[in-house]
């Protein structure tokens, strides 16, 4: 029996402008731009403030 796999294609995105990007390169830089916005914290002191009610440990 033959199985073939279906894969998922993104085409195309629209950038933070509302511009329709169909270019593999722009594509991915949208993506990076979104992940990294929302994996990067705009007030990074109150990291510091959380870390210091973790127990360190070492193992």
């Amino acid at each position: 029996m033959v199985e073939r796999r279906h894969q998922n294609r993104i085409t195309g995105l629209e950038d933070k402008f509302g511009v329709w990007k169909d270019n593999r390169r722009d594509v991915e830089d949208i993506i990076i731009q979104h992940f990294m916005s929302i994996f990067t914290s705009n007030k990074p002191n109150k990291a510091e403030s959380i870390l210091q009610e973790v127990d360190q440990m070492v193992t």
